[in-house]
């Protein structure tokens, strides 16, 4: 369900949004608190969640995005919170082309991107020093 939200997003991406699908993920270094470098690769780089846990999981996936949060924290990731969502879905959303077809559940995607842009624009705007 997870590969199927990804695949709905980047079908849904605005206009000007560049996706990219990672398919080698088994080749990103592994997650070290003591590697402070500079080059880290999500170190101040805005990002957004999305949780598809379904309504079955005992807590909603709630432990699994909180888990997320920190790990992307303790990454300095900039964690755009306005469009990082859940949205529960079951496998009989997807679609037999890998993405999800739910017309409700396919909008709230699109509002999630719709948001992070909104926010990443926020975020790129000159701002006064007081």
């Amino acid at each position: 369900m997870n590969t199927a939200a990804i695949r709905t997003a980047q079908q849904l991406a605005p206009a000007g949004m560049a996706t990219t699908i990672c398919t080698a993920m088994a080749s990103l270094p592994c997650f070290n608190l003591d590697d402070d470098r500079e080059d880290a690769i999500l170190s101040r780089k805005p990002v957004a969640r999305i949780n598809v846990s379904g309504a079955a999981a005992p807590t909603g996936g709630a432990d699994g995005h909180d888990s997320l949060r920190k790990v992307l924290g303790y990454m300095q990731a900039n964690i755009v919170e306005p469009a990082s969502t859940r949205v529960p879905l079951t496998r009989d959303a997807v679609a037999d082309d890998g993405t999800i077809a739910d017309v409700a559940v396919r909008e709230r995607i699109a509002n999630m991107l719709s948001t992070l842009v909104e926010e990443l624009g926020r975020l790129a705007q000159p701002r006064e020093c007081l």
